[in-house]
């Protein structure tokens, strides 16, 4: 699926040369299941997208989401005081090429980062993040502005519902 600042909502978004153009699109075709497992979002390079996204994935695949780009330059997603990205699933996430800006007064210690990963099955797996920036989060009392939580299978994992992941931001301590 395509998204570009010049599309439309009423495209297909199948292709560059008809895509959708909001987020909040794209959140409803992710909850009516017509982005799925295995799909590629692409943001076309150099626009600026508001809102952030959220997937609910199911404990069944682990075939990866994928975020990306398409085009030259980067896609900003301006997400205010929402989560960049947030993800709840098994695992079988990509995101790639995207620059995350949130509102820099929301610390992640209101339970808002720039990108969120809840592993919602035991044995969660293939997360990839790759040349992604996360801006103007308010890092919590850590400098972390990024986290990853796991919600089932304690002794493997962690406590229920702690962290498991963190990503400082810049200058920061673990």
């Amino acid at each position: 699926y395509h998204l570009s600042a010049a599309g439309s909502d009423s495209n297909n978004g199948l292709s560059p040369a008809t895509p959708w153009q909001t987020i909040p699109h794209l959140n409803g075709a992710i909850a009516d299941g017509t982005v799925r497992p295995g799909d590629s979002v692409l943001l076309r390079g150099g626009d600026t997208f508001q809102g952030g996204i959220e997937w609910f994935g199911d404990d069944s695949t682990l075939w990866p989401v994928t975020f990306g780009r398409y085009g030259q330059g980067r896609p900003i997603i301006r997400s205010g005081a929402k989560r960049g990205l947030w993800y709840s699933g098994p695992g079988g996430l990509v995101v790639r090429d995207i620059d995350f800006i949130g509102d820099a007064s929301t610390p992640l210690s209101t339970g808002l980062s720039g990108i969120e990963i809840v592993a919602n099955v035991a044995g969660a797996r293939n997360f990839f993040i790759e040349d992604v920036v996360l801006g103007q989060w308010e890092p919590d009392e850590r400098n972390r502005i990024m986290k990853a939580t796991a919600l089932k299978d304690r002794t493997r994992y962690g406590p229920k519902n702690e962290p498991i992941i963190y990503v400082e931001a810049e200058g920061g301590s673990s």
